[in-house]
């Protein structure tokens, strides 16, 4: 089963082969292999975790027009969060709609639809924007690491923190805020309690 969903215009959707590819080579991007905390170019790195380790990747797109990707990490051992980042490759889609769109849609696809437990994040000190997406999300971090890389602040959503996003979002919009795209049907979507009030 194929899903992707939308969030008001941005789509996140499985990678198919030829998005892996182009995913894998931009971890020799500096924007990229730096923000996922590597020391230098790192698509054979990337494409040995993609192998081994099963990740999930997704395209986010605007229309047809590809804009970033998200890579999302399964739990290491004895842990519960997969770790979920993603890269806006198109400097003029570099905004905050974008970024908070395509972070809302990815949650939806996690927390609702496979029933994740929870998700972490891990934002470079100076990724400014990124940071601020995700305060604008309404999360906090909960501790910072300092590495050879750089100083990191690391975050983690569990259910009960997506349900209060999700109800902030439905209380705003009154009407459904996903769409998710399973097969190619589009579906709206509600959560349940949504659906009886």
């Amino acid at each position: 089963m194929k899903i992707a969903v939308r969030r008001r215009g941005v789509l996140v959707e499985p990678a198919d082969d030829a998005d892996v590819r182009w995913i894998l080579e931009q971890f020799d991007r500096e924007d990229t292999w730096k923000t996922f905390g590597y020391d230098g170019p790192a698509m054979g790195r990337a494409m040995w975790i993609y192998l081994e380790q099963q990740l999930i990747l997704g395209v986010i797109k605007r229309g047809h027009e590809r804009l970033g990707f998200c890579v999302l990490f399964p739990p290491q051992a004895g842990g519960k969060a997969w770790e979920f980042g993603y890269v806006v490759t198109e400097r003029r889609a570099r905004d905050a709609f974008t970024a908070l769109h395509a972070v809302d849609a990815i949650s939806h696809y996690l927390f609702d639809l496979i029933k994740v437990e929870a998700v972490s994040f891990r934002v470079r000190d100076e990724n400014k924007a990124s940071l601020a997406v995700i305060s604008r999300l309404g999360y906090r971090p909960f501790k910072a690491i300092e590495s050879k890389e750089g100083k990191f602040h690391y975050f983690e959503v569990d259910q009960a923190k997506w349900a209060e996003r999700r109800a902030m979002l439905f209380a705003k919009a009154g009407e459904p805020v996903f769409f998710a795209l399973i097969d190619g049907q589009k579906t709206r979507w509600r959560p349940v309690e949504t659906k009886a009030a």
